[in-house]
């Protein structure tokens, strides 16, 4: 029988590690959608997962055919979500890495970091206008509707400022990556 669990993640690298620790406990992702794992009994530790913003919509030609070149390396794609795709590959055999040269790691996590700044940016924005429009029923009109868009206000921006706490995080491992790079070469 199939278990659904809803959660949200903001760090797709520890998503990656909680849906690793479903596998090792023999339950392996099926479906993804909006904070819905579904999940499938399994053996345990019979997959590893990969979680992959891609640099191109999948239906790109050039996002296509990596796709389909992961396929043919036995690794399957198990859902999308927007840019996202969750990779799952048996446990057995090789290791599971998708980034092996620090040039495609730094160019993953800068992807991800982008991603995050625009959402940050429209959050931003929101919260500008939620803001005036709040304040300016209250001063004018005087109505709960003006409370509400300045509640939204603040929400947004607390968000947006968790989100920028997180990009931070990202653009630390880009900058010890790079580092590294100094160091090799």
């Amino acid at each position: 029988m199939n278990k659904v669990i809803y959660r949200m993640f903001w760090d797709y690298e520890r998503e990656e590690e909680w849906l690793n620790q479903m596998a090792a406990k023999g339950w392996a992702l099926v479906h993804y959608f909006w904070a819905r794992y579904e999940f499938e009994p399994c053996h345990p530790d019979a997959y590893i997962y990969r979680i992959e913003l891609l640099s191109r919509k999948r239906t790109d030609l050039k996002s296509r055919k990596y796709l389909q070149f992961l396929k043919e390396s036995d690794i399957t794609p198990i859902a999308f979500y927007m840019n996202w795709v969750y990779l799952r590959k048996s446990a057995g055999g090789e290791p599971f890495q998708l980034y092996t040269d620090l040039d495609s790691r730094i160019a993953h996590y800068q992807r991800v970091k982008n991603m995050w700044l625009g959402i940050i940016l429209a959050e931003l924005a929101g919260s500008g206008i939620n803001f005036s429009i709040g304040l300016s029923a209250v001063f004018y009109e005087v109505h709960l509707s003006g409370w509400l868009n300045i509640a939204t206000g603040f929400l947004l921006l607390i968000g947006s400022s968790m989100l920028f706490l997180y990009s931070r995080r990202l653009e630390r491992k880009i900058k010890q990556l790079e580092a590294e790079r100094l160091i090799r070469e």
